[in-house]
C-alpha cells in the first residue's frame, strides 16, 4: 500500500462539533446506516503466547506473528536492546529496527510493520559503549493474516489498554459516529485544540525516546513524537488502522507524524477528500502550534516535503 501525501490546513478545515459525531448531510457520499461500535468490538489486544525462546534473562514470545507483532523481554540489571530484521524485504534487501529496553522484566510488545516474511529477533545486553551481547535470538517466517493488523494493536510507541484515559476518551469523542472519517475529525479536532505545543520539551529532550501517549492527554502538552503517539493510539483504540511515522521535514528537521487509513470513504465537507482504499498523510503538530499559513507551506508542502524513515 502507498501512502499518498495530504496537506490538511490549519485553518477551520473540519467541522467543529459539540457532543459527539454528526451526520453531515450536505457530503457527497451517503451516510452509513449502521452507527459504529461503542465501544468498539474488535478492540485488538495483545496476547501472550507458548510459542518462545528464552535465555536466564531475556526472553522472545513470537507465536503471535501472524497477527503482525512480537513480545520480548529483559529482566538483568544492565542497559539492552531488542533488534528486529526482517531478512529479506522482497528486494534483496535487509530492514532493521533497534529498541532500547526502558523497562527491566516488562513484556515489550513490537510491530512486524514490514509485512510478511523472514525475520531474526535478537535480545543484546549491554557489554561497554555500543557493544552488545546477544543474549537470545529466534529466526520464523511468517504470513501476517491481513497487512492492515500490524497498525491496529498497540505497540511501545503507541501503547494503550481498554482501561486508559486515552482510550476512554477517543470512545467518548467518537460516540455516535457513523464513519471513519467523523471519527477522525473528532480525534483531529479534540487533540489540534487541546494538546499544546511544549517548546520547552522540545529544546531539551534527547534524539529520540519513548512516548507516553496517556500522560501526554493528562498534560495536555507534547512534542511531535506526542502528538503523533496519542493521535495513533486514539484511532486504533476506534479500529481505524493508523502509523506513527518518524523522519524528516524541510530543513532536514526531525519530525513525527501519522498516516491513516480509511476504507470506502468518499467526499466530505469539510475541504477534505479521502480516496478510498489508501493511506492519507496526517500532521496534527504544525497544526496545532498556530504556525503561520507561510511557515507551514515551507515545512509541509503538498506532503512532498516529508521523508519517511521508520514506521511503528
Amino acid at each position: 500500500m502507498k501512502i499518498r501525501p495530504m496537506l490538511i490546513m490549519l485553518q477551520s478545515v473540519f467541522l467543529i462539533l459539540s457532543g459527539g459525531c454528526l451526520t453531515n448531510s450536505s457530503a457527497a457520499a451517503p451516510a452509513p446506516t449502521v452507527l459504529r461500535d461503542f465501544p468498539p468490538d474488535l478492540l485488538l489486544l495483545p496476547q501472550e503466547s507458548d510459542v518462545t525462546e528464552k535465555a536466564e534473562n531475556a526472553g522472545i514470545d513470537y507465536g503471535n506473528a501472524d497477527q503482525g507483532y512480537i513480545m520480548a523481554w529483559y529482566s538483568g540489571p544492565k542497559n539492552a536492546k531488542i533488534q528486529i530484521v526482517k531478512t529479506d524485504d522482497g528486494e534483496g534487501q535487509s530492514q532493521q529496527w533497534s529498541y532500547d529496553v526502558d523497562q527491566t522484566g516488562v513484556k515489550e510488545v513490537l510491530p512486524l510493520q514490514e509485512g510478511s516474511g523472514s525475520y531474526r529477533i535478537v535480545v543484546a545486553e549491554q557489554i561497554e559503549g555500543t557493544r552488545y551481547s546477544p543474549l537470545v535470538s529466534v529466526e520464523f517466517d511468517v504470513a501476517i493474516a491481513d497487512d492492515l493488523l500490524p497498525f491496529l494493536y498497540p505497540n511501545k510507541y503507541v501503547m494503550y489498554s481498554p482501561e486508559s484515559f486515552l482510550t476512554q476518551k477517543a470512545w467518548e469523542l467518537t460516540r455516535g459516529c457513523t464513519s471513519d472519517i467523523e471519527a477522525l475529525n473528532e480525534i483531529y479536532v479534540f487533540v489540534k485544540e487541546f494538546i499544546k505545543y511544549d517548546s520547552t520539551k522540545a529544546e531539551t529532550i534527547e534524539n529520540f525516546y519513548t512516548p507516553d501517549p496517556d500522560a501526554v492527554l493528562a498534560d495536555g502538552k507534547g512534542i511531535c513524537m506526542d502528538y503523533a503517539s496519542l493521535v495513533c493510539a486514539m484511532l486504533r483504540a476506534n479500529h481505524i488502522p493508523a502509523k506513527m511515522i518518524t523522519g524528516k521535514v524541510e530543513d532536514n528537521l526531525n519530525h513525527a507524524w501519522n498516516a491513516i487509513y480509511l476504507e470506502n470513504e468518499g467526499w466530505v465537507d469539510v475541504r477534505l477528500y479521502l480516496e478510498a482504499n489508501h493511506w492519507e498523510l496526517i500532521d496534527l503538530t504544525f497544526a496545532a502550534g498556530n504556525i503561520s499559513s507561510e511557515k507551514l507551506a515551507k515545512y509541509i508542502g503538498g506532503g512532498e516535503k516529508y521523508t519517511a524513515l521508520k514506521v511503528y
